[in-house]
């Protein structure tokens, strides 16, 4: 039997090992030998989740979200073929079977049914690990492939026509409290076309999250920056004029993701720099601006809902036509794509981006990005290389 402990640590892996030995030991003189190899998938379930999620959870190699998932994969979509099947019976007949009844379930999408496969063969994977069966492994694999899904996306141009027809709108109510709920949907939306966060990681926002730097220009001429915990000096000359000296410091606004809203953990995104103006000007307008307070509240000052701003998607942005319904390749336009529009416009218009940056400001995988996003680059190289023909051509 061959097990991993998952630590580098010497002392520690000893001391999994040897609970380890002891917890078999313990089952075999009080079940007999042939226990081990009479095991239930149910009984694997148990121990995987109690000696690898659990672990996992606590060394924070995986969010108690991903954990509360796996379990409802298990739950659903494993447990209900496998739980009570001992793991000498897996074979090629039975995993072909189990695949048959779990796409005859429900429809799904093939990235959803890979997904659940990940969590099937990390179970048989540690089953055999620990030596409940042996091998060979049969395949494992569900007969479906990989789906390279596209996002809808709006382009720069859409970006612009959206703030100002938003700015009107705002503009067409006399009551206070309508103008101000079109400021906050207003504010919403451009930061989720100028920063990527996600939907409801923007609802979870508090003004404490967002950490934006204080400049002040010393009388040698210097510049002192303060954000958050950090100093900066820009040396006299450095930052010529008052309006570039703003531009430089809204460059570096940070925004704190924390680990309870964002489905990845905490992570630092640094917005573009247009966001810093709308959240600035929203600060000033909202009446709760307190650091504790929610960035996007409703009229009492709690959590907004995606309803309701989707709600006000449809009032604004939907009605401004065909194309603002769905992109040029028939995705949807939902308020889920301002997200994917500042990857589109990251990926286009800003050349010199790390693709590993933008993931990281993301909160997304290398995986994820190309799947979703590699038709961007693909067509806007098409796009370069066509024109440097075209331009060939003329000379």
């Amino acid at each position: 039997m061959i097990e991993s402990s998952n630590t580098r640590d010497l002392l520690e892996a000893s001391k999994i090992a040897e609970e380890r030995y002891d917890d078999l030991r313990a089952d075999v003189r009080r079940f007999g030998a042939e226990y081990i190899s009479k095991r239930t998938w149910a009984n694997v379930w148990g121990e995987y989740e109690r000696d690898v999620l659990d672990l996992k959870v606590a060394r924070k190699k995986i969010l108690k979200k991903r954990r509360t998932k796996l379990i409802g994969i298990w739950n659903n979509w494993i447990s209900p073929f496998w739980s009570s099947m001992r793991c000498s019976e897996l074979s090629k007949a039975t995993v072909m079977e189990y695949w048959k009844w779990r796409l005859n379930q429900n429809t799904t999408s093939n990235n959803t049914i890979l997904d659940q496969a990940k969590t099937f063969k990390a179970l048989v994977r540690f089953a055999f690990d620990r030596g409940y069966l042996s091998g060979p492994l049969p395949d494992l694999s569900p007969d479906v492939e990989s789906e390279k899904t596209r996002r809808g996306a709006f382009t720069k141009r859409q970006v612009k026509v959206i703030e100002k027809h938003l700015a009107k709108w705002i503009k067409a109510t006399k009551r206070k409290d309508y103008r101000l709920a079109r400021e906050c949907f207003r504010c919403f939306v451009m930061l989720g076309f100028y920063s990527g966060i996600r939907i409801g990681e923007m609802l979870n926002l508090r003004w404490k999250d967002i950490q934006l730097p204080d400049a002040r220009r010393q009388r040698d001429g210097s510049v002192l920056v303060r954000w958050a915990d950090q100093e900066l000096v820009l040396a006299a000359g450095k930052v010529a004029s008052e309006k570039d000296l703003e531009r430089y410091t809204k460059s570096i606004a940070q925004i704190s993701i924390s680990e309870k809203s964002g489905k990845t953990g905490f992570r630092p995104v640094v917005p573009m720099v247009e966001a810093t103006g709308f959240l600035e000007y929203w600060r000033m307008r909202t009446p709760f601006k307190a650091d504790a307070d929610f960035v996007f509240p409703n009229r009492w000052g709690q959590r907004r809902t995606v309803e309701s701003f989707e709600k006000m998607h449809n009032e604004t942005i939907k009605t401004l036509g065909e194309d603002f319904q769905y992109d040029r390749y028939g995705c949807q336009l939902l308020p889920y794509s301002y997200r994917h529009t500042y990857a589109t416009i990251m990926l286009i218009h800003v050349p010199s981006v790390r693709m590993e940056d933008l993931c990281a400001n993301m909160g997304t995988s290398m995986e994820q990005m190309y799947h979703h996003y590699s038709h961007v680059t693909a067509n806007d190289l098409k796009e370069r290389l066509a024109s440097q023909i075209f331009g060939l051509a003329n000379l």
